[in-house]
């Protein structure tokens, strides 16, 4: 519950899925192929990761594998998981 609650307070992204559908991404550094080092440091400031692993997700070829959480637009709950 605690990643649920820390994911949820930093900012989103916006994903559209081959249907035209839009969902809603925590953390926005999920949402990114190549996440930006400022969307890393906002997750590595939770506490939650380290910036090295981070890093190491990213280098190994992977933009975030760490908890997110996936809404729609509609509000449903879509996912809220961990790794690939």
């Amino acid at each position: 519950m605690l990643a649920l609650r820390t994911l949820l307070g930093l900012p989103y992204a916006t994903t559209t899925v081959p249907s035209g559908a839009v969902q809603y991404v925590w953390p926005a550094a999920f949402a990114n192929e190549h996440p930006t080092t400022a969307q890393l440091d906002e997750i590595a400031n939770t506490g939650l990761y380290s910036m090295a692993t981070l890093q190491d997700w990213v280098r190994g070829g992977n933009n975030y594998l760490g908890y997110r959480i996936i809404i729609t637009a509609e509000g449903d709950w879509t996912a809220f998981v961990e790794g690939d």
